[in-house]
């Protein structure tokens, strides 16, 4: 028989989903009243972009945290954090099981998400912790039931622990009360350089898709795959072609190349494009 263990996200999170949702909200009148004015052909292509937008934060926002869940049946644990890990182990698999609070065994802390959500104390999916390790986490709180797998950590902390940490020793494993005293020594602390394969997959086929638009901004002249663009407002269609062609062909070929690259430098980028977005857009409203 399996027993479900969901995790609800905290009420600060969830006015903070709130908050992202309203922009969308609010320029969605905005958007549409830009795509009316464009060719028929760039409607439908800009109609789907945006659509697929809209289902992706739908699922990342609403459906994704509401599928957050820890499963234990006989002898086995699921844990799923869509769309960012499913993770099953059997008994066998887990080498060691405890509860610890990462405040105080600060080893544990997670302090890079590699690929996840992270909404103050609400974190799911990928991140580095302190002692360089990787892990899973599935946590609104810092005290988690860490499960050792050799190669990574698994936390866990879904709503009514304590019932999840019992019910997991009655039918899984009985987990140590306490952490073990040297915790880098009981893991194969293996530090992951770079993305999880599934991010990286995601941003290498945004950065495609980028290259695509560049190439067809740049040398094909379809202006209107720019967002606001209007002909009756530009000086030189060529110049335009080419610094926006150029600006979204470089932007999705950094996005390819970051997946090499540390995580920090991947950080550095996200955080840099902002200001060099807005200089793009003062850029292209001079031409």
């Amino acid at each position: 028989m399996l027993s479900e263990y969901p995790l609800s996200v905290p009420p600060g999170a969830g006015w903070f989903l709130v908050i992202i949702l309203l922009p969308l909200l609010f320029l969605s009148p905005v958007i549409w009243a830009d795509l009316k004015r464009k060719p028929k052909a760039a409607r439908a292509v800009m109609s789907v972009f945006l659509i697929g937008i809209v289902l992706l934060m739908v699922f990342l926002i609403i459906v994704s945290p509401v599928m957050t869940k820890a499963v234990i049946d006989d002898g086995e644990l699921t844990v799923r954090t869509p769309p960012y890990a499913t993770i099953r182990l059997e008994r066998e698999e887990i080498r060691a099981a405890y509860v610890a609070d990462w405040r105080e065994t600060t080893e544990l802390m997670p302090v890079v998400r590699t690929g996840g959500t992270a909404m103050g104390t609400y974190k799911t999916g990928h991140f580095r912790l302190e002692n360089g390790a990787d892990a899973v986490l599935m946590t609104a709180t810092s005290r988690v039931l860490v499960l050792d797998v050799g190669s990574r950590f698994i936390l866990v902390a879904p709503d009514n622990f304590d019932a999840f940490v019992q019910e997991f020793g009655e039918r899984v494993m009985i987990p140590d009360p306490v952490p073990p005293a040297d915790i880098a020594a009981s893991t194969d602390v293996k530090p992951m350089r770079g993305l999880p394969v599934g991010t990286r997959l995601v941003f290498v086929f945004i950065g495609l898709a980028l290259l695509g638009v560049g190439y067809l901004i740049r040398f094909k002249k379809m202006l209107w795959l720019l967002s606001g663009y209007d002909e009756s407002r530009v000086k030189d269609k060529e110049a335009m072609a080419r610094f926006g062609g150029n600006f979204a062909a470089s932007i999705g070929l950094a996005l390819i190349l970051m997946q090499f690259l540390d995580i920090k430098v991947f950080i550095f980028f996200i955080i840099a494009i902002i200001p060099v977005g807005i200089f793009a857009v003062y850029k292209m409203n001079t031409l």
